[in-house]
């Protein structure tokens, strides 16, 4: 998902307070910045441990012992407030590669130019990012609109707001909490295979074969990919629901 707007539409604002609540909430595996192609793949095929390390020598228990289950999957969420700065300008290789991370195989092999092997198992790849305009044509520039990865973006946008807010007040601590122990127990949880009722399935299959898709020839590839992002989507509201 990239947020696309102009400056000040507080997109920044809205991943920070995201990616600290995951974080808080026991989630570790979150990375942002700058970052290459080859040193994204090692962390990568290492479970991103440095973080549980940096994790670790804050709180000061072993997130790496076999009684934590922080690390049991190959997992990452990108919040990238400046995603451009993340993915860099026209990447196409960097690009295609996230889109096979997403993918979510059983396990994803490559060779590095170095001659480096990578092996990364059960990859599973989320991308919360913040775009202007401007850096989205840089970043993904016209003939990237072909390749994979584009189709598997959710563009979210956002007009500028006429409210101004010189001092934001702070949540509420019980509010905080609130949130806290509800994304604790959504992952306590909803473990497991995601199961659709009949009547779910009726719906989502009506849904899917009367979809004429989109007229626009730019999105012939979203077309395709519409349905799984609507079945995420539903995974989503039932896993806020506990269900």
């Amino acid at each position: 998902t990239l947020l696309v707007g102009a400056p000040a539409t507080r997109k920044t604002s809205a991943i920070r307070i995201a990616s600290r609540l995951l974080k808080n909430s026991g989630y570790i595996n979150v990375t942002d910045g700058k970052t290459s192609k080859e040193k994204f793949l090692e962390d990568f095929s290492d479970n991103f441990s440095f973080l549980a390390k940096a994790q670790e020598d804050e709180d000061g228990f072993d997130l790496l012992s076999s009684e934590s289950d922080a690390l049991q999957v190959t997992e990452i969420l990108i919040a990238a407030e400046e995603f451009q700065n993340f993915l860099g300008a026209g990447n196409a290789e960097f690009a295609s590669i996230l889109g096979d991370l997403y993918d979510n195989k059983d396990s994803y092999h490559i060779r590095l130019k170095g001659g480096k092997s990578l092996s990364i198992a059960n990859p599973t790849l989320s991308i919360l990012g913040g775009i202007t305009q401007t850096g989205l044509s840089t970043c993904l520039p016209p003939e990237l609109i072909g390749q994979g990865f584009m189709s598997r973006l959710l563009l979210i946008f956002s007009q500028p707001t006429n409210k101004k807010i010189a001092f934001p007040k702070e949540p509420s601590i019980e509010s905080t909490n609130w949130m806290l122990e509800a994304l604790s127990e959504i992952r306590n949880t909803c473990q497991g295979i995601c199961n659709l009722s009949e009547g779910a399935m009726k719906y989502l299959e009506n849904v899917y074969t009367s979809f004429p898709g989109h007229p626009d020839y730019r999105f012939q590839h979203y077309n395709g990919r519409r349905f799984s992002h609507l079945l995420k989507l539903c995974m989503c509201v039932a896993a806020c629901d506990l269900s």
